[in-house]
């Protein structure tokens, strides 16, 4: 059964180190015992690994959080094929005050975000020259939004006490590899089309429009940076069928084309050991 652990935000998390984990042969993951934590995500495969005697089989989109101390190592070798992100941390001890709570193993509901912060932070930490609290701050972010992700009711918003409005967040997020428009939303919610949008823009301080393209732009950078999709093939796979239109959103939010997002987050640690 999974467990929470606090800690504390009085200042910010200290980064050690971090990689992506690629192995193109059976894999079994040493035993050991480290003075720090250790964060464990899921990308392709399935990683048997135990804590003492909690064993877990961390799958793509899962995370596994082991603690300083305790003996870790495999439990069954995995096949060709398992990749995953790790990240050692060490926090400042829980002193009762501005304390976030992370649990010890889940399934991610929103990995696409995870995923950029990962990326960002392999790719900065893997340059030959970062400023030292660098590393610090985008793992206390990466903190916060596993935090955010998994304790919803305690971070909860205006959003969180509509039910059908999350009821259609959660929708949009679901469906957001299909074409997506207001009118489209309100054909699957009943509504008319003016009406949602002065409903939803009153209810969440942004317009349904931004909304999907902020879902959307999530999804294009999490595949930007995690395959080699051409520009064009990214576009369909967020359901935007106009690769020109595309570009001139993602440079709209992002303030870089697709391209330059891409080339600008390319550094990373990879290791298959």
């Amino acid at each position: 059964m999974s467990t929470t652990i606090a800690f504390s935000l009085t200042s910010p998390i200290t980064f050690l180190s971090c990689g992506e984990f690629v192995s193109d042969r059976p894999f079994l993951h040493d035993t050991r015992v480290m003075d720090s934590y250790e964060l464990i995500v899921g990308i392709s495969g399935c990683l048997h690994i135990r804590e003492n005697t909690n064993a877990y089989k961390v799958n793509p989109g899962d995370c596994l959080l082991l603690s300083p101390g305790k003996e870790h190592g495999g439990t069954f070798t995995s096949p060709p094929g398992l990749s995953f992100f790790w990240l050692h941390i060490r926090p400042e001890p829980e002193n009762g005050e501005k304390t976030l709570s992370v649990p010890t193993f889940c399934t991610l509901p929103h990995m696409d975000r995870v995923h950029i912060l990962l990326r960002q932070l392999l790719d900065i930490t893997s340059r030959q020259h970062y400023h030292p609290q660098g590393g610090d701050y985008l793992a206390t972010a990466l903190f916060i939004e596993l935090s955010v992700q998994m304790n919803p009711q305690r971070y909860k918003n205006l959003a969180s006490h509509d039910r059908e409005l999350s009821v259609m967040l959660e929708w949009i997020r679901n469906h957001v590899t299909e074409p997506l428009s207001t009118q489209i939303v309100a054909k699957r919610f009943n509504y008319n089309k003016d009406y949602l949008s002065r409903w939803f823009k009153k209810r969440t301080g942004v317009t349904l429009t931004a909304y999907i393209h902020k879902i959307k732009l999530e999804k294009a950078k999490m595949l930007l940076a995690e395959t080699n999709c051409s520009v064009q093939e990214i576009a369909w796979n967020i359901g935007i069928h106009d690769e020109k239109y595309f570009m001139k959103l993602f440079k709209t939010h992002e303030k870089m084309t697709p391209t330059a997002y891409r080339q600008a987050y390319t550094n990373t640690f990879l290791n298959s050991k």
